[in-house]
């Protein structure tokens, strides 16, 4: 998603199935507010109080969003490399990713159809 954000790209996030019902300022302003709430600094994330009041009214200037916390990215199918932070692991291996020395695992191939996450 902080990718995607970085790259004015964050619509490609928006599941198809909701494009025709739902507007694209709608969604980017969801992305948006949940980037807020995420961001490293637990003092700069919004209050749940706030959060309603951006979701409910789009004449709420928002801040711009710091990094998240922690975020990983998948690159291509379950048989490719996952990125996670600075670390790079094959698919069916684990890796440590520092700061915060998180570990990320995946077993197998995921459910469903094969698509690419960000």
């Amino acid at each position: 998603a902080w990718s995607l954000w970085n790259e004015n790209r964050a619509l490609e996030m928006v599941d198809e199935a909701l494009l025709g019902s739902l507007q694209g300022s709608e969604a980017l302003r969801c992305i948006h507010v949940g980037l807020l709430c995420v961001q490293e600094d637990a003092e700069a994330r919004p209050t749940m109080s706030a959060v309603v009041l951006m979701l409910s009214y789009a004449s709420t200037v928002l801040p711009l969003p710091l990094p998240p916390a922690f975020w990983f990215a998948m690159k291509g199918t379950a048989e490719t490399d996952i990125s996670i932070g600075e670390s790079e692991v094959g698919a069916a291996g684990s890796a440590q990713s520092t700061p915060g020395n998180a570990t990320f695992s995946v077993w197998g191939d995921p459910p469903g159809p094969k698509t690419s996450v960000n």
